[in-house]
């Protein structure tokens, strides 16, 4: 199992990545390193970012050698196979029709709105979140620090992350107020950005229509905000 590790590494970092190798709050008067990976006690101290896309299709590349792996695209979970209280797979829609997946373990990975989860009777309690987080991109120049960091101001926080080519950027927003930033009007959405970019604020100008700006609720991040009453 450690060779294969140490392979899949090497493999992982053959692909296009950008290295964190350490995370920045900007403050309105001072700076802070909020985490450093040079000091951890591993081969690689530090992050690699790159699209989930890339990530997913390296894993299941490296999945197919082993005989029993089947990968089954454009297919959906749409319920549970039971033999009385055992769940023994699921029913799923594939591009041909519905089909039946049968296995000894179902690891429900179907998202935060998931249908496994549902089917199994499993309820979540909600705990919410006070934001919410809209993402876009902005290009990303020669010159531009390559840090992935935050800016941080009195009711703003604003998050800049590496992706080569551009910036991945998430402004972040009171929970329930998209729609009154939106009603605001792109102008004014873009002159609010202008004071938190470490970069030329006029690149804010790029965001010429709101189907560049994509609202994700906060619901499961780096914290859990809803959490099973149960497992099983």
């Amino acid at each position: 199992m450690h060779a294969v590790g140490i392979s899949l590494l090497d493999d992982f970092l053959k692909l296009p990545y950008q290295p964190v190798r350490e995370l920045v709050g900007h403050f309105p008067d001072t700076q802070v390193r909020m985490a450093d990976f040079s000091r951890l006690p591993v081969r690689t101290r530090f992050i690699a970012m790159m699209p989930q896309w890339d990530f997913l299709n390296f894993m299941a590349d490296q999945a197919r050698i082993f005989p029993n792996f089947q990968l089954l695209m454009q297919t959906e979970a749409t319920g549970l196979v039971r033999d009385g209280d055992r769940i023994e797979g699921i029913t799923a829609q594939g591009p041909d029709g519905p089909i039946e997946i049968r296995a000894t373990l179902t690891v429900a990975a179907d998202g935060r709105d998931s249908t496994l989860r549902d089917a199994a009777g499993l309820s979540a309690e909600e705990l919410g979140g006070p934001l919410d987080v809209l993402w876009f991109r902005l290009s990303r120049h020669a010159g531009d620090t390559d840090q992935t960091q935050a800016q941080i101001a009195p009711g703003r926080i604003f998050i800049m992350l590496n992706r080569g080519d551009y910036w991945q950027r998430a402004f972040v927003i009171s929970k329930g107020t998209n729609e009154s930033v939106r009603n605001a009007g792109l102008a004014a959405f873009r002159q609010s950005l202008r004071p938190l970019l470490p970069i030329d604020p006029s690149r804010s100008e790029e965001i010429q229509d709101w189907d560049q700006v994509k609202l994700l609720a906060v619901k499961l991040l780096a914290v859990n905000l809803n959490r099973l009453n149960q497992w099983r």
